[in-house]
């Protein structure tokens, strides 16, 4: 009796091996997939900029898109980032949009994070002890918090 139960977890540490193996060759093939699937994504920047504006929830435009692929998952380049539209429109200028495929395996992870280049942030404290920062892209609206505008990007 001891030895056909022996049998039986052998055979559910062997089968479970196997489809652990099976799972991460299927994973990397995706991912390899994915990669070759980089350029076509810098030919339909029209595409990005509808799912962008979907997820975001405003109308994101750009100029240009460079596609490379790091260890988190594809990372875009955007030149001449514009977010939002008429009074809330925010200019930004050039970002990188993580991707990351990893966001559904780790809790509170985002889809996507947003790291806008060439920021010069400066924090001011008034007389009263209230902090304030300067040097975040201003919307035409006055009043207007430019992180409410990005709050989509992740």
């Amino acid at each position: 009796m001891a030895s056909a139960a022996r049998r039986w977890w052998r055979r559910c540490r062997r089968i479970g091996g196997y489809g652990v193996l099976v799972a991460l060759i299927v994973l990397a093939l995706l991912v390899a997939i994915a990669n070759q699937f980089l350029p076509a994504v810098e030919k339909h920047p029209e595409e990005v900029a509808r799912w962008l504006s979907e997820r975001v929830g405003q109308p994101v435009r750009f100029s240009g898109i460079d596609a490379r692929w790091t260890r988190q998952g594809p990372r875009f380049a955007l030149d001449g980032l514009v977010v939002g539209e008429g009074d809330r429109q925010l200019a930004i200028g050039r970002a990188d949009l993580q991707v990351s495929v990893y966001s559904g395996l780790f809790p509170g992870m985002p889809l996507t994070e947003l790291s806008v280049d060439g920021l010069s942030l400066t924090l001011h404290q008034d007389a009263d002890g209230r902090w304030r920062m300067s040097g975040l892209p201003q919307p035409a609206q006055v009043g207007v918090d430019p992180f409410d505008v990005l709050s989509g990007f992740g």
